[in-house]
């Protein structure tokens, strides 16, 4: 993240367990952590903690300080051509956002919970160290002006679900069960070229993990369409992304429910809050209200049609 593409991800592999990770971020706050160390992955694993622990606002505030210190105290200069990346820095946290948010909220994750992420995180398209190079050209991510502030990607923007398109056929077959939907974290070695990770899935209930995984369907699908709908990503900009679930009510009983929601988007040009009502008839949601209102402007768009 501090110039993640000048190392390469090195034969390492950094160990995911609580302890190791908890070793490692320590040895880098306190300036000891070796640089032979500080590779692209422990970069990532570094960027986790902190958003498993602050506002991803203010995760980047303490990791713009932090990596400039450690860079220092390991003899690397913070200057236009070397240290700290700010594009960089910025663009790795909120892909790790992106990429884990089938976990929910990071900050609300149990410490048993933690390895799991970790282990997926490294196991995702992100532990390639030319992940950014996807959606920046050369020349534009290894500008002076990239290192000092951030610059938004310049391509189409990384899908972090590549099932996406598979969204407007959910409501006509059984969602999958808890194994289905997690395997690939459980098992993060298996068909990893065919999965970049999952997007739209969010905790509205701490609970059971089956229980949490069934209460995101509303979450998920509204934000499978936002992301898809040519409007959204017209007064957006690509990539879109969520943020932090500002507020939400989910009530359910037997086979019936309701949700409200609020979800923040953010895109490359600018932001905006989803606004989704729901009711559960079995296993079925049904969708009154699904609207976008652009943070510059009072209007609300209805993002509304029968697939949904």
């Amino acid at each position: 993240m501090a110039d993640p593409l000048a190392h390469g991800p090195g034969a390492e592999a950094p160990d995911t367990t609580a302890e190791a990770i908890e070793e490692r971020v320590q040895g880098f706050l306190r300036g000891t952590l070796p640089r032979a160390r500080w590779s692209h992955r422990a970069h990532l694993l570094v960027g986790l903690w902190h958003l498993q622990r602050y506002p991803a606002d203010q995760a980047l505030q303490l990791l713009r300080q932090r990596i400039r210190r450690y860079n220092t105290a390991v003899g690397v200069a913070n200057t236009d051509h070397s240290g700290y990346h700010e594009t960089l820095t910025r663009f790795y946290l909120e892909a790790i956002q992106a990429e884990l948010s089938g976990f929910g909220v990071l900050q609300a994750l149990a410490p048993s919970q933690r390895p799991a992420a970790a282990a997926a995180l490294l196991a995702s398209p992100l532990a390639d160290v030319g992940f950014p190079l996807r959606v920046y050209s050369r020349q534009r991510l290894f500008s002076v002006a990239a290192r000092r502030q951030w610059l938004p990607p310049e391509g189409a923007g990384f899908q972090a679900d590549p099932r996406r398109c598979e969204s407007d056929a959910m409501d006509s077959k059984p969602p999958p069960d808890w194994w289905g939907r997690n395997w690939r974290w459980v098992v993060p070695a298996v068909c990893l070229t065919a999965v970049g990770g999952v997007v739209g899935l969010i905790a509205l209930i701490v609970g059971a993990v089956f229980g949490l995984l069934q209460s995101a369907t509303p979450y998920r699908q509204a934000l499978a369409r936002a992301q898809a709908d040519p409007v959204v990503i017209s007064r957006l900009g690509r990539p879109i992304s969520a943020g932090w679930l500002m507020s939400a009510s989910l009530n359910r009983s037997g086979g019936t429910g309701q949700a409200r929601l609020a979800i923040p988007l953010q895109g490359s040009r600018g932001r905006g809050t989803l606004f989704v009502e729901a009711r559960q008839t079995g296993r079925r949601w049904t969708y009154s209200t699904l609207t976008l209102q652009p943070d510059n402007s009072g209007e609300r768009l209805n993002l509304l049609s029968p697939t949904l």
